[in-house]
């Protein structure tokens, strides 16, 4: 895997983040995350076939799935590092709320514990950075599951609240294309320093695709027409 080093551009202090006033304020585990672990594993799977670097080449391409039972449509894309996916999560009985997910694979030996929090410092970095300042603020994580693998580990940091899906579109459709800078940094309650227990800790996802992707999602979902699938 790769280490990849950010330089992240001036950064600005900004109201207009995509994370601010969550819906919800409390600890929210997801209720099947093995499901998104066995889309992961199949996907590495298919990554031994296929190289990664073609799997770079792609990674702004935001997919949309669903479970078998078809309760939650599932958007998710790779970043930089091509074996991090982020993932939103509508579930489709309420198609309103929005859960926002990172994978992060690791091939450290200390595993961190369930429920250890992190802070999570976000750049938002427009493509056209002439007259656009970046947006730059925190939020914290907690390891919500934790896959041992044979080759690794597969850490699904989550927030402790839901947010609203409009919130989410409105945000999109109001901002120019931008890059998304994730860096998982030690919380000051827990003391874990996160590069103990990851290899890398920071990544970038192009948003660019994802406005019109999650518009079409959140339509689909209201209409209960899960049939535009793309995989």
């Amino acid at each position: 895997m790769r280490n990849n080093n950010f330089k992240k551009s001036h950064i600005y202090q900004s109201k207009a983040t995509l994370f601010i006033n969550p819906s919800k304020k409390q600890k929210i585990k997801d209720k099947n995350p093995k499901i998104f672990f066995s889309f992961f594993l199949a996907v590495i799977l298919f990554s031994s076939i296929i190289s990664f670097s073609v799997l770079a080449d792609n990674k702004n391409n935001w997919t949309v799935w669903h479970d078998d039972d078809y309760e939650f449509t599932y958007i998710d894309a790779w970043g930089s590092i091509a074996t991090d996916l982020m993932t939103l999560t509508i579930k489709n009985n309420n198609c309103d709320k929005l859960l926002v997910n990172f994978f992060i694979s690791s091939d450290r030996e200390s595993i961190a514990k369930d429920w250890t929090k992190f802070i999570v410092e976000i750049t938002e970095t427009p493509h056209n950075q002439q007259g656009v300042p970046s947006r730059e603020y925190k939020n914290v994580v907690f390891i919500n599951y934790t896959e041992i693998l044979q080759n690794g580990i597969v850490y699904m940091l989550g927030f402790d609240h839901e947010y609203e899906t409009n919130d989410w579109i409105e945000r999109l459709d109001n901002s120019d294309p931008f890059y998304f800078y994730l860096s998982i940094a030690e919380h000051a309650e827990e003391q874990a320093d996160p590069t103990i227990y990851f290899e890398h800790t920071d990544n970038i996802w192009d948003m660019s695709d994802l406005k019109d992707t999650l518009k079409n999602a959140y339509r689909n979902c209201r209409f209960q027409n899960y049939n535009e699938i793309s995989l």
